[in-house]
């Protein structure tokens, strides 16, 4: 609706009916009637004396429900929780969740007779839960979501869909006069306390939003967010002890708006009109522009009848009605619209606007002396009127500011009070000292009386003089806790604002090394390849050459004892490059390989296998039965640096985040290796993963060796039938490493190359050779044993990582081949977990290391 509609229309609250309760049985209680409106049905909930539950029809005026609550006798209020058809009742000290049916709520509950059930007939509702609480004075239900909202000593909301778990918000100074839910931004909640502040909170964060504050504002009472398309507006009130409802915008935290009126308790975005409606204790209702916070009208719809002060307003979801809240009666007014009269826009233009008391009081525009006489006769009853409404107000707000107060000291001294002497006996002994007073007063002269009175008066003059000299005292140390409070919250929201830049810039840090670390690895990888791509044509040597590198193969410069593929020797070139020369052996019963094919199955595949993860292939030397040229790598291999043992033993042990990193490199090898086809359908199977075969570059960049035997194991699949025996060899010289199916079916595809590299990394975590996997399998359980089973050369290591590269090392190494994970796949494959935890361990190198510095 857009402002000129508004202003060419008029609100009218039309009373419907009022609804008086039956008095109170004795002993029970009369309480304000507290009312919460059903969202669908034409129902008000409230409990009358504190010991029952009522539900009325406010369309035909009947009584539908009425049940005796379970266990409390000093009930405050009753809400609906329309979502699980349950009705929650709040007390003193805490609250309970009752079942109850609404579709079962379709007769009206009288007796056989005609009269109302009392509350001796009445049922008990069927208890859910009971839930306790310091103080708890105000309660909302969250239309949506499984959330109640409590505040009192505190603000605390709970989840019932979470067996009741309760989230605590903690940031007023004293306690909290009202909460509530945002109607449509489902994380947050607002709310108001005697400290003057209202605050917004973040139930994501658990933090607050915003906290608003006005320098003219004493308390905050009552509290309600806007349900128009406005969505960042928040309405307040102060207990009538300001004659002002403050309108905030809670997203800058700024005051938008203040609507004047005398004694204003309640405020409300009405949910069908932009209107802005607030309600006063007398009884006076006001109706303000959403759009402008202009006044629009203001009514009086209580009737004359109704008794007591107004303690609630409620607007009905479904309909135009508004629910009046009295004191053991309510009052039903309906919201109706119209278009203004000609005849007042007219009187508008002509004789100009009429001031806001003349609208609040409903004296017409006049201009004789005689109509101005009449309407201040009539003004100054209304003034008169308002006088007695705001004794009653002043009457009532005293006993709600005591209530707080009262129900602490109650909790703290209920202990003491049960170990005294019993209620009844303290009032019969009242009650005989009144008596007695009484007596003797009876008997004195009146001048006597007269002289006492006056006695007592001085006397309480003197004491309520030092009550307000202590009062004083105690607003001043009030006031500087206040003042302390506030600087120690602004102090942590700027902490609290400073660690969440601070997380930015390291998580912003974070993605920038991870792109750098791309872009490293990526440059390195162009590089290889463009020098790979220079050499593609692989040197050819003379058997001469490879003689005079390796001083004709002397065994002093043998690497270790060779393997069922072929020896190593140590070997530098004439112009100082250092060199591995591999004389190959195609099977043992094969004293010659055939050269054309050892280029075509051999050599021209290793040239074509390029990645930086894979040991580079300088040269051939067909002479000899065929041997291979690699370049030798710096640091040898990753047994060398576990084992501590060799030429490498001056370098010390390899660290456990290197390890990690390692790990990884490997796991990219044979990701390639896996990828590229051997033959039709069939990828390379390497069949000899070992620390053994890992070499190290000058930067500890993985090399993989032994790649020829990958090559040559088809190849020699096609020789003759010792070919078995040649394959029974070479698994008993590299059994640890072997799958099962290996031995029993010479089966090797990708999953006895997983089984080989989870043995490995076994090896690489223990710094055991032998038996690595039991090892594991009996310690992964337990923290101290793990703990033990890490190689304690690899120094201090993260324990939750390499759990972690533990757990996935034991899957690989699964006897069941089908337990055994795949490379890549998303999230739990062996790359990506790998890499993700090298990722962790490299951060928290760098942390420690900046620590340090």
């Amino acid at each position: 609706m857009g402002q000129s509609n508004e202003e060419e229309t008029e609100i009218e609250l039309v009373p419907k009916h009022l609804e008086r309760l039956p008095d109170p049985h004795e002993g029970a209680i009369a309480l304000d009637l507290r009312i919460d409106v059903h969202p669908c049905q034409p129902w008000v909930l409230f409990t009358p004396d504190a010991r029952t539950l009522h539900i009325w029809n406010y369309e035909n005026r009947k009584l539908v429900a009425l049940w005796r609550i379970p266990e409390v006798h000093d009930a405050r209020e009753a809400k609906f929780i329309v979502q699980k058809d349950w009705i929650v009742v709040r007390h003193r000290g805490g609250f309970l969740v009752c079942e109850f049916q609404a579709s079962s709520l379709v007769q009206d509950m009288a007796t056989t007779d005609g009269t109302p059930m009392g509350e001796n007939q009445a049922p008990d509702l069927t208890l859910i839960t009971v839930q306790e609480s310091l103080v708890v004075n105000r309660l909302v239900v969250h239309p949506n979501l499984p959330y109640l909202l409590t505040g009192g000593g505190g603000v605390v909301l709970w989840n019932w869909d979470q067996n009741w778990e309760r989230t605590t918000f903690r940031g007023h100074i004293l306690a909290v006069t009202d909460v509530a839910f945002h109607p449509s931004d489902q994380i947050i909640l607002a709310s108001a306390s005697y400290d003057g502040t209202i605050k917004v909170w973040n139930t994501e964060s658990n933090s607050v939003v915003r906290t608003l504050r006005a320098a003219d504002m004493e308390r905050a009472y009552k509290i309600q967010f806007c349900t128009g398309l406005q969505k960042k507006l928040l309405v307040s009130t102060t207990n009538c002890l300001q004659p002002y409802a403050w309108v905030w915008n809670y997203e800058t935290g700024d005051c938008v708006a203040k609507l004047e009126g005398s004694g204003i308790l309640f405020a409300f975005f009405h949910p069908h009109f932009p209107y802005i409606f607030t309600a006063a204790k007398g009884g006076e209702v006001r109706v303000w522009r959403e759009s402008n916070y202009q006044l629009v009208s203001c009514h009086c719809p209580r009737s004359s009848t109704a008794r007591g002060p107004v303690v609630g307003i409620n607007p009905c979801k479904d309909s135009n009605m508004l629910i009046l809240a009295l004191r053991r009666q309510f009052q039903v007014v309906e919201v109706r619209t119209r278009a203004r009269p000609r005849e007042k826009d007219e009187q508008r233009r002509e004789g100009g606007s009429r001031s806001a008391e003349d609208v609040c009081t409903g004296i017409p525009f006049v201009a004789s002396e005689e109509q101005r006489q009449a309407a201040s006769t009539k003004k100054m009853e209304g003034l008169e009127n308002l006088a007695v409404n705001v004794k009653i107000e002043y009457e009532t707000e005293t006993e709600e500011e005591m209530v707080p107060t009262v129900e602490l000291q109650c909790e703290k001294s209920s202990d003491d009070f049960r170990t005294e002497k019993p209620v009844d006996d303290l009032r019969a002994a009242e009650y005989l000292k009144i008596e007695s007073v009484r007596a003797k007063t009876a008997t004195q002269h009146p001048e006597k009386q007269v002289q006492n009175a006056h006695a007592d008066k001085v006397a309480m003059v003197k004491e309520l003089e030092k009550s307000d000299l202590a009062i004083q005292n105690l607003q001043v140390v009030l006031h500087n806790e206040i003042v302390v409070r506030r600087r120690s919250e602004e102090l942590r929201a700027r902490l609290s604002k400073r660690v969440w830049e601070l997380e930015g810039e390291k998580e912003r840090l974070v993605d920038e090394c991870k792109k750098l670390k791309l872009r490293i690895l990526e440059s390195e990888e162009q590089r290889s390849l463009k020098q790979l791509g220079k050499s593609s044509e692989v040197r050819q040597f003379s058997l001469n050459e490879l003689q005079d590198a390796t001083d004709n193969f002397d065994p002093e410069w043998r690497c270790g004892e060779g393997d069922q593929s072929g020896t190593i020797y140590r070997g530098k070139l004439c112009d100082g490059t250092p060199v591995l020369v591999k004389k190959v052996r195609a099977a043992g019963a094969m004293p010659e390989m055939d050269c054309g094919k050892f280029k075509t199955e051999v050599v021209d595949r290793l040239r074509m296998l390029h990645h930086p993860h894979l040991l580079t292939l300088l040269g051939v030397c067909y002479g000899n039965n065929c041997m291979l040229v690699y370049r030798h790598e710096a640091n040898g291999s990753v047994k060398d640096w576990i084992a501590g043992g060799g030429v490498h033993r001056q370098g010390g042990y390899m660290p456990w985040y290197v390890r990690f990193r390692v790990m990884v490199e490997v796991a990219r090898a044979l990701c390639f290796l896996h990828s590229n086809p051997l033959a039709p359908g069939a990828p390379i199977i390497h069949r000899a993963i070992k620390p053994a075969n890992i070499l190290l570059d000058k930067n500890f960049v993985v090399k993989i060796g032994d790649l020829e035997h990958a090559l040559l194991a088809p190849h020699c699949a096609e020789g003759p039938q010792t070919t078995g025996n040649s394959i029974s060899a070479f698994l008993d010289c590299n059994s640890q490493y072997m799958a099962p199916e290996c031995f029993r079916c010479k089966i090797f595809n990708e999953k006895t190359d997983i089984f080989a590299f989870g043995i490995t990394i076994l090896e690489m975590l223990t710094g055991k050779f032998w038996a690595a996997l039991e090892i594991m399998e009996d310690a992964v359980k337990d923290d101290a044993a793990f703990r033990n089973t890490l190689d304690r050369n690899a120094g201090c290591w993260n324990v939750q990582l390499a759990r972690e590269v533990a757990e996935m090392g034991l899957s690989c190494a699964s006897l069941d081949r089908h337990n055994r994970p795949n490379m890549m796949d998303t999230d739990v494959g062996i790359l990506p977990v790998l890499e993700a935890v090298a990722q962790k361990a490299e951060l928290r190198e760098l942390a420690d290391n900046a620590h340090l510095t």
